[in-house]
């Protein structure tokens, strides 16, 4: 009789879950057979032991960023060769000391909002218009670092095979012995959509790097940047050994001044180039403003000081700047677009630059008016002087 009453029970169970979910019971087509061997797995491997190489890190604050900089400075085998770093919102380190990388890193840091938006490049490239300085756009990614510890690293981010930098920004940047603020070395440079905001470097020779093999900056900006350094200085890079690619570019209010080494061997390499010291592969520059900024120097330039070749030069705009340059020779050192193209001063090549304009500035050195209207260049209400006698102390 009980055995009766629990299969009527049982059967009021199934049908009851039945109807609740709404679908046909199952009922297996053969009974199981529990004599059967039981069969064996061999565990799974723990995540510790199976898991891969970290090769994205997603980054929203100061501290995630110091966590991960610890991280991959002392374990370095948890990472792979080449890592995305991905910046979800404002890393401000007021009042945070900043950890550097340690050198041996390679990879791209990258916002996930562009730091300038669609219209705003389509108004500056497209249109020649100036930088859109009111913008309010995403411009502080990374923000108020003051000073980095110089036994751990030379630079933000150390000494890199490969480093691509790509729609952030830096703002408030102080680094006072620092030579340069993102990389020392680099086999290879990529900076795409960056901006950096009054930022200072008061015995730096470069915001980007100091020797690189091959560099390309496009959609780049340094506004309100101040360089004080000795022996030789580059505004975004120093030597590159490769070949150089500057593309819509705009410098706006930065000042570079450059004093020679005390040793005195400094004082005959104290050129200054805007972009780039040197190049000793092939350069282009397309597109590119230079606006209200100063430069003192041995020797200064809007491009570059030497390179190897030029395969483009083209709308190029100096406006409202002023170059001066030390004589302590007398003569021979002059300011311009370029000193030197291999082994011949620019100035004695035929002219190939393409849409120069060199409006509402003071160019020092021994070239006239004269002498670039012959090139080419559209020069207006320019001021063109005698460089200084004696450099600053």
């Amino acid at each position: 009789m009980k055995k009766i009453l629990l299969l009527i029970l049982g059967a009021a169970c199934l049908v009851a879950i039945t109807a609740c979910s709404g679908r046909e019971a199952y009922v297996p087509e053969s009974t199981p057979d529990y004599t059967a061997p039981v069969q064996t797995q061999t565990p799974a491997e723990t995540p510790e032991s199976s898991a891969e190489p970290a090769d994205i890190v997603e980054i929203h604050s100061a501290k995630m960023w110091n966590e991960f900089a610890e991280s991959y400075n002392d374990e370095r085998e948890k990472y792979a060769d080449y890592v995305t770093i991905q910046i979800t919102g404002e890393l401000d380190f007021e009042n945070i000391d900043f950890i550097p990388l340690a050198d041996g890193f390679s990879g791209k840091i990258t916002a996930v909002e562009p730091v300038l938006g669609e219209e705003e490049r389509k108004l500056w490239i497209n249109e020649r218009k100036k930088w859109p300085l009111d913008y309010k756009g995403n411009f502080m990614n990374i923000s108020r670092i003051k000073d980095i510890d110089g036994k751990k690293a030379a630079s933000l981010f150390g000494s890199v095979g490969e480093l691509e930098l790509e729609n952030v920004s830096f703002a408030c940047v102080y680094l006072s012995d620092i030579k340069c603020m993102f990389v020392e070395n680099a086999d290879s440079l990529k900076l795409y959509n960056v901006r950096v905001q009054n930022c200072a470097l008061p015995v730096g020779r470069s915001i980007a790097a100091i020797n690189v093999g091959d560099i390309s900056v496009e959609q780049f900006v340094a506004e309100s940047c101040v360089l004080t350094g000795y022996e030789y200085m580059g505004g975004i890079t120093c030597f590159v050994s490769g070949d150089a690619k500057f593309k819509d570019v705009f410098l706006c209010r930065c000042s570079l001044t450059l004093s020679p080494d005390n040793g005195g061997s400094g004082l005959w390499s104290s050129g200054i180039g805007l972009l780039a010291k040197s190049v000793n592969g092939a350069a282009s520059f397309e597109n590119i403003d230079i606006y209200g900024c100063n430069s003192t120097g041995l020797y200064t330039d809007a491009l570059v000081n030497s390179v190897g070749a030029i395969s483009i030069c083209r709308d190029v705009s100096l406006d409202v700047c002023t170059f001066m340059n030390y004589r302590p020779m007398g003569s021979g050192y002059s300011s311009g677009l370029i000193s030197s193209c291999g082994e011949t001063k620019l100035m004695d090549l035929p002219a190939f630059e393409e849409k120069i304009s060199i409006t509402n500035s003071n160019i020092g050195g021994e070239y006239t008016e004269a002498d670039f209207e012959k090139r080419g260049y559209l020069v207006e209400n320019c001021i063109f002087v005698s460089s200084k006698e004696e450099p600053p102390q």
